[in-house]
């Protein structure tokens, strides 16, 4: 039975504070669910494919979607992908990510894991009997590579990442991916590189991935998001790219796991993609990067000070200056005394509060976002 005090914990308290939102009536940042519509010709692919398409669909996916995100990847990372051998839709990329940790270790295996992380990952490894390393990201969520190296033993088997980090919107650098490369050059380790922002990229950052570098690719397992990448995250659409060797067992766990997503949504956004991905897939970039303009305008000088992300949704703030108080009593104490809700930081660590650190959404709405600012600018102490 799979020991979840982890996940179970986070869910207790990410609870409570939604409570306390109901409750106080706060501005809701703490960005559980996407604040974006979708997109009309998304809609309309949806109907037409709706009616059309009643057959059971192959457990990694129609043919379809595989074969236009080969070649979206193909031009983005500017090498072939197999869409036959080695590329897999799954029901989001939370699935991915624990098919390919159930195949890759087994019992006393180790996974070297860089945290803050997705509780699935904890989770997934668990579950496969395996055990969790732990290196630290430092407070700008950068890589020490060194405490990477010294965590590797005879029992490592694999290292999981997340760049564009998940929680922070923070990005490995080129030199980030070379290190990692020489680390694992003449090994048998593989790297599970969790993707999911790599869509959400703002103007003026570069795209990275582990995808980018072929003696990389060639032992790792690279999660997207297609569904954050359309800004329907509620749609759980995810893939995973990976050789041939590793696609196989991976496709194993899936299909014992569960089936492929439903048929209409992968040909829906198939389509959808064969028209705009020319334009790029996520259409909300310009808003977000505004509310990043907004928020670093509207708290410079402010006791909450802002670490810049270059993807994604979200952006960590740092509240050193303002407060002694761990990260989750200081979210219950802006709720309660402030009317503005943010994410604890601790909810992506697996046992403690690393930093004083907590996290807001972006797509919230302008008004309330304005308005959260306010609040959060006016603030001195606590």
């Amino acid at each position: 039975m799979l020991k979840s005090q982890h996940i179970n914990s986070h869910i207790s308290v990410v609870q409570k504070l939604r409570l306390m939102i109901e409750e106080c009536g706060a501005i809701d940042l703490m960005g559980l669910s996407s604040g974006f519509g979708c997109h009309n010709d998304l809609i309309d692919s949806l109907k037409s494919t709706i009616g059309s398409s009643a057959e059971i669909v192959p457990s990694e996916g129609s043919p379809e979607l595989r074969q236009i995100v080969a070649a979206m990847l193909r031009d983005k990372h500017f090498r072939a992908i197999d869409h036959h051998a080695e590329l897999t839709i799954t029901a989001g990329a939370n699935q991915a990510l624990f098919c390919a940790i159930a195949a890759s270790v087994g019992d006393g295996d180790e996974v070297i894991v860089l945290e803050p992380s997705c509780t699935i990952i904890a989770d997934a490894i668990a579950l496969a009997g395996a055990r969790a390393v732990y290196v630290q990201l430092r407070p700008d969520y950068t890589v020490d590579w060194a405490e990477v190296q010294k965590s590797i033993n005879p029992r490592t088997k694999l290292i999981a990442l997340s760049s564009p980090h998940r929680a922070s919107g923070i990005s490995l650098s080129a030199d980030d991916w070379e290190a990692l490369q020489k680390l694992v050059l003449g090994t048998k380790l593989r790297v599970l590189s969790d993707e999911v922002l790599g869509e959400i990229v703002y103007p003026d950052s570069l795209s990275s991935s582990a995808a980018f570098y072929p003696r990389l690719a060639e032992r790792s397992f690279v999660v997207g998001s297609l569904s954050k990448a359309l800004g329907v995250v509620g749609w759980e659409l995810g893939y995973c790219v990976a050789p041939a060797e590793l696609t196989e067992p991976l496709r194993r766990v899936l299909a014992v796991v569960a089936g492929a997503p439903n048929l209409p949504v992968q040909l829906a956004v198939a389509a959808h993609m064969a028209q705009h991905m020319a334009q790029g897939l996520f259409p909300h970039t310009q808003v977000l990067a505004e509310h990043r303009a907004m928020v670093l305008d509207a708290l410079s000088g402010s006791k909450f000070a802002p670490i810049c992300p270059q993807y994604g949704y979200g952006m960590v703030l740092d509240y050193a200056a303002c407060s002694p108080l761990g990260d989750v009593e200081l979210a219950e104490h802006l709720i309660a005394q402030h009317g503005v809700a943010v994410l604890p930081m601790s909810c992506f660590q697996h046992d403690k509060q690393e930093y004083p650190h907590v996290r807001i959404d972006l797509g919230t709405p302008r008004p309330q976002l304005e308005r959260a600012l306010q609040q959060l600018r006016s603030i001195s102490s606590i």
